[in-house]
């Protein structure tokens, strides 16, 4: 689909009727004033072709649009053995389920991994050895 866009933007001329293309791209939108970017999930083209694609519309004077979104939270997941954390509530008999939700700017993101013992990098723990668990990124709708 990439290379079909591309050779569509590059041979303009040939569609003079075109005036703008959705992709269902998102510009996820800051609230502290930090510059848009494009959101992540751009899916089937790697990020530096989508950023070509954007360039080519504005050469070729085509809208691409592009839909506001408020900036992804961080979603940790983790199982834990109910004798290392009984006040956790839910999953398996033996295991307790725990999810916590980060939003931008991830004020919280370093003091959770903190007490999870998980790697900020990644949002798994240190030593992995829970097969579930890490570090999911969601956008709003």
């Amino acid at each position: 689909m990439s290379a079909a866009i591309t050779h569509l933007l590059e041979n303009i001329a040939s569609f003079p009727a075109l005036k703008s293309i959705n992709l269902g791209w998102r510009l996820v939108i800051y609230p502290d004033g930090s510059p848009p970017r494009l959101a992540d999930n751009i899916l089937g083209f790697e990020r530096s072709h989508a950023l070509h694609l954007i360039d080519l519309c504005k050469e070729a004077g085509i809208e691409m649009v592009l839909k506001e979104s408020k900036p992804p939270y961080k979603l940790f997941y983790d199982w834990y053995d109910k004798s290392e954390n009984p006040s956790i509530v839910g999953g398996r008999p033996e295991y307790r389920f725990m999810t916590q939700y980060v939003e931008y700017p991830y004020a919280k993101w370093d003091e959770m991994c903190k007490e999870f013992d998980v790697n900020p990098d990644t949002g798994r723990r240190w030593d992995s050895r829970y097969p579930m668990q890490g570090v999911v990124w969601h956008y709003a709708p």
